[in-house]
């Protein structure tokens, strides 16, 4: 075959579209995490998200600190943002996600065991003022407990919109 102006325009284009598409794989993976990394990243955020989840919550059961309920939900948003716009290397699939967040919850027994919970909270709410022996704190502590897979299943794979709805939620 002989190369004119027509082939190799045509061969040009084709060996730029495959290196495009290369390079674009390549950036993806790059800018993916390991599961590892990952749940490094989710370890690190955790301890905000149960705060400021249980303090939105302890505004919304006892009609008290209005004034920051807002700033606590904002804190909440940006924190699951971060983890759900991680990708994941070899595969950003639903069920990696899901078995590395339910490893790191199950180590917190944060999905079974109330005490566990209210001892992590316990400091943020005396720091805040609010008070750690009453029904509204326990109730709290209940409700975290019995919304984790919820949580979960927000920190897979939500929008802007559904995270917003389900902060606004709590």
């Amino acid at each position: 075959m002989e190369l004119n102006e027509t082939n190799t325009y045509e061969l040009k284009h084709i060996i730029s579209s495959i290196i495009r598409e290369e390079l674009q794989k390549y950036v993806i993976t790059e800018m993916a995490m390991s599961t590892k990394d990952y749940k490094k990243r989710v370890e690190s955020l955790m301890q905000q998200i149960l705060e400021n989840w249980c303090l939105i919550r302890y505004c919304t059961l006892s009609g008290e600190r209005q004034d920051l309920k807002k700033h606590w939900m904002y804190e909440l948003r940006a924190h699951i943002n971060n983890i759900v716009s991680i990708k994941l290397k070899n595969g950003n699939s639903e069920i990696s996600k899901r078995n590395a967040l339910y490893s790191l919850w199950n180590m917190y027994d944060w999905d079974t065991d109330e005490s566990c919970i209210a001892q992590r909270l316990y400091v943020k709410f005396e720091k805040k003022g609010i008070p750690t022996n009453g029904k509204v704190f326990a109730q709290v502590v209940s409700d975290f407990k019995n919304e984790t897979k919820n949580i979960v299943k927000i920190l897979i794979n939500s929008s802007n919109t559904e995270v917003f709805e389900y902060i606004n939620g709590i």
